[in-house]
């Protein structure tokens, strides 16, 4: 059903509950479309068909937006551009929340460009009730709002820009409420702190397209008010198009400067706003229409040789190389795992439907529900490594509740964190017995029965917790205990 206000008392997805945002208007929407289509394959045909018309919507709306700084001819290679990156090509194909939130976010700017405050503040609210890191959007359209409303030529002193603005504002605090006092609690949230996404931020591309931008606009700003004498509001006017981009950016650095989640994906919703900035200071310093038009072009070609990965980095940190599933929606390599995955789950169902199935996170959710479509009927899933409270997957609660006879674990992830190292092999301990090894292109996964690793990480986990709780450092243990089995309570 459709209840939120059970869905606010339900634990977060970090603690294995159903959690993960209070409400978003994309998965109510795949939910109710749920109800209207049976089939799973018509489902998802569906679902990609929205994703493509949206991210074709995007690229429509940032075309017209630089029409409004350039010529047609530029405006359809720069909207190519944007089209043709590697992170553009693999999220169209996906459905995630990341293209519609983008959609929306663009068609904000589309309507901020045309000074139509109200309509970018309705589509800015709706970026943000898609997804929530989209909350800056909303505050950007606020602070264009106020400047138009006291300093614009033609709509100063208009209250309905005040207006706009406040509103803005307001569902920026009530979104902000929301986040860290009912979907999380205690005005704290995962992942989010002070400056925790530098670590990764500094050595995003966009960053320094970001700084740079600023420094050559402001440069040009400075020079044409100071030397060349020109009326402050009259060039705030010449520039007021890629000021609202460069304020909209600035709005999502802020974010995620703070959160530790730095996912390929989430940067998708700044990418329209980076090429944008970028094309129009080339355009500034670039005077020769050919030059222009042919960098732009050799950029579009070297995106396409990229659409697999080949600019990205081999994934060798140990983190991303346990979260490979997510570093490869970076680009199309996100197929290489999900065509590995869906034989995986394939292999397993007609092998090993009779047994009880030990597998991690991503696996275990494709083997136990159907429709997803990655296998044909319910299976015996139980997850290892992460907490689960969701119907139809249980929990790892210790070797002796299992039949060990009837129990395979399958492990697709060969490293394991340099601070769990020290506990010994994990997932397979040397003394499990490898039943055989899968390879799916460069992919692999292992089937193997014991579990003696899986015991022993259980153990420990359930050491540290206890010991946690005792100094006060864990307000309820069994909230963070994995699913690996009731903590004693210390008094």
């Amino acid at each position: 059903g459709f209840d939120y206000a059970s869905l606010a008392k339900e634990p977060g997805y970090i603690y294995g509950g159903p959690k993960v945002y209070l409400f978003s208007i994309y998965p109510t929407f795949l939910a109710l479309l749920m109800t209207w289509i049976s089939s799973t394959k018509a489902f998802l045909i569906v679902n990609h068909l929205i994703a493509l018309g949206m991210g074709a919507g995007i690229v429509a709306l940032f075309r017209e937006i630089l029409k409004t700084v350039t010529n047609n001819q530029n405006a359809l290679l720069t909207a190519l551009v944007l089209l043709f990156i590697p992170l553009f090509q693999g999220q169209v194909e996906m459905i995630n929340m990341e293209i519609p939130m983008t959609f929306f976010a663009v068609w904000a700017m589309f309507y901020l460009v045309k000074k139509k405050m109200g309509m970018a503040c309705i589509m800015a609210v709706i970026s943000t009730m898609v997804k929530g890191v989209a909350i800056y959007m909303p505050a950007a359209v606020a602070v264009i709002s106020l400047w138009l409303f006291f300093f614009d030529m033609q709509k100063r002193f208009q209250w309905k820009k005040l207006f706009v603005a406040f509103a803005g504002v307001g569902f920026v605090f009530l979104k902000l409420y929301a986040a860290f006092f009912i979907l999380n609690e205690e005005g704290s949230a995962d992942m989010v702190g002070p400056l925790e996404g530098w670590f990764e931020m500094k050595y995003f591309p966009e960053t320094y397209f970001f700084l740079i931008s600023i420094m050559v606009l402001g440069g040009g700003f400075l020079w044409q008010w100071i030397k060349e004498r020109k009326k402050f509001l009259s060039l705030m006017e010449k520039y007021y198009c890629v000021w609202g981009f460069l304020i909209a950016t600035a709005g999502w650095f802020a974010v995620f400067i703070n959160s530790y989640a730095q996912f390929p994906r989430y940067r998708l919703l700044v990418m329209p706003f980076i090429v944008f900035i970028t094309f129009y200071v080339l355009q500034l310093l670039v005077k020769n229409e050919k030059l222009l038009q042919r960098s732009i072009i050799g950029v579009i070609m070297i995106s396409l040789i990229c659409s697999y990965g080949f600019a990205h980095p081999k994934i060798n940190n140990e983190q991303d190389q346990v979260q490979d599933h997510v570093i490869l929606e970076r680009s199309l390599e996100y197929r290489n795992d999900i065509n590995f995955r869906i034989k995986l789950a394939r292999d397993i169902e007609q092998q090993f439907a009779d047994y009880k199935i030990g597998a991690p996170f991503l696996l275990a959710h494709s083997l136990a529900l159907p429709e997803l479509g990655y296998v044909s009927k319910k299976l015996d899933v139980m997850i290892y490594g992460f907490p689960c409270k969701l119907d139809g997957i249980t929990v790892f609660r210790g070797l002796e509740h299992l039949d060990l006879r009837k129990t395979i674990w399958v492990a697709v992830a060969s490293v394991v964190p340099e601070h769990m190292k020290r506990f010994g092999a994990y997932p397979i301990d040397p003394k499990d017995i490898i039943v055989e090894k899968r390879f799916y292109g460069k992919r692999e996964a292992t089937l193997f029965k014991g579990g003696i690793a899986m015991e022993r990480m259980r153990l420990i986990s359930k050491e540290v917790l206890k010991q946690l709780h005792k100094k006060g450092l864990l307000k309820d243990p069994n909230q963070h205990n994995f699913g690996l089995e009731e903590v004693e309570r210390h008094r």
